[in-house]
C-alpha cells in the first residue's frame, strides 16, 4: 500500500522526460498557479503605475502647454498692444505734419489771394492812370506839334551860300545880305530875325552844294515880306 501511494505520489508531482525534463502534474501544480498569479499581480501593478506615471505626464504636459499658451498669448498680446500704440503715435504724428503743412499751406494761399488781389486792384489803377497819362501825352504831343509848326512858319530858307563865307556872327552876316540884295526900306530891327543857323546836316564836301540857311523872324508878316520881295 505504501509502495502504492509513493507511485502515485510521484505520477502527481511530476515525471521526468526522456531530456530529463520535469513535467508537473495538474494536480501537483497549485504552488505554480500561486506563482503565476502573485506575477500576474505584480505586472498589473506595474502596468498601472506606468499608466498613472504616464497619466500624470500628461497632465503635467498639459498644465505645462496651457501655461506656456497663456504665457505666449500675453506676450503675443503686449507685443502686439505696443506695435499698435506705436503704429497709432506714428500715424498721429504724420497727421499733425500733415495738419501743419496744410494750416501753412492755407496760409501762404490765403497771402497769394490777398496779394492777387492787391496786384489786381493796383493793376487797375495803374491802367487808368496810363490811359490818362496816354491821353494827356497826345494832347501835348498835338499841341508840341502845332508850336513847332507855328514855329516854323516864321523861319526862312535860304539856298546856295557857300560854307564859311558867313564868318563867326551868322545872324548879321543874314541881315546884310537881305538888305543889300533885296534893299528893303527895313532897319536891323525892323527885320526882327531872332536867330539864324545853317540846316542840321553833316558839312558837305567842296564840290557838293553847301547847306541852306535859316534865319527866324520875330514877325511872320516880315518874313512873308522877305519872301515875296525876293
Amino acid at each position: 500500500m505504501e509502495g502504492e501511494m509513493k507511485k502515485r505520489r510521484k505520477n502527481k508531482t511530476g515525471l521526468k522526460g526522456e531530456k530529463g525534463e520535469i513535467i508537473e502534474d495538474i494536480d501537483g501544480g497549485e504552488e505554480g498557479w500561486e506563482k503565476d498569479g502573485e506575477q500576474g499581480k505584480v505586472s498589473g501593478e506595474v502596468a498601472n503605475s506606468d499608466i498613472w506615471a504616464f497619466q500624470d505626464e500628461v497632465r503635467t504636459f498639459r498644465v505645462d502647454f496651457k501655461n506656456d499658451m497663456d504665457e505666449f498669448r500675453l506676450a503675443l498680446r503686449e507685443d502686439m498692444r505696443k506695435e499698435l500704440n506705436e503704429f497709432r503715435e506714428e500715424i498721429n504724428q504724420k497727421f499733425k505734419d500733415l495738419l501743419n503743412d496744410l494750416q501753412a499751406t492755407t496760409v501762404r494761399v490765403t497771402e497769394v489771394e490777398q496779394r492777387t488781389a492787391d496786384i489786381e486792384e493796383w493793376n487797375g489803377a495803374a491802367s487808368d492812370a496810363l490811359l490818362d497819362v496816354l491821353e494827356k501825352q497826345r494832347e501835348m504831343q498835338e499841341k508840341l506839334t502845332d508850336l513847332e509848326s507855328r514855329s516854323r512858319r516864321n523861319n526862312l530858307r535860304i539856298y546856295g551860300i557857300p560854307e564859311g563865307s558867313e564868318g563867326s556872327n551868322l545872324q548879321e552876316f543874314v541881315m546884310n545880305l537881305i538888305k543889300s540884295e533885296l534893299r528893303l526900306p527895313l532897319s536891323d530891327t525892323g527885320l526882327g530875325i531872332q536867330r539864324c543857323h545853317r540846316a542840321l546836316a553833316p558839312k558837305p564836301p567842296r564840290d557838293a552844294p553847301p547847306t541852306s540857311l535859316v534865319p527866324c523872324f520875330l514877325e511872320h508878316r516880315t518874313k512873308e515880306q522877305v519872301l515875296h520881295t525876293a
